[in-house]
């Protein structure tokens, strides 16, 4: 989850259930803003401790990344 700052809100899993719980309880944290590229880069550094196969990053978002706030999306997709 982010709103300002990236929030992890659950382990790497492959329990559907689980996960389907955690996003239906995700709410805005201070502080407000929108930060894509920073959630992204978060997501990228816990999938690369996987030794899965198949990774996913499921993203939520309004699409709006706030000006001034964090990375880029672009300078973001460097790490994926």
């Amino acid at each position: 989850a982010f709103s300002g700052k990236v929030y992890v809100i659950s382990p790497l899993t492959n329990k559907k259930e689980m996960l389907y719980e955690k996003i239906s309880h995700i709410s805005s944290k201070p502080p407000a803003g929108t930060v894509i590229g920073d959630a992204l880069i978060s997501s990228a550094l816990l999938l690369s401790n996987s030794t899965k196969n198949k990774k996913s990053i499921v993203l939520i978002t309004d699409g709006k990344q706030t000006p001034g706030l964090g990375v880029s999306v672009n300078e973001s997709l460097k790490y994926l």
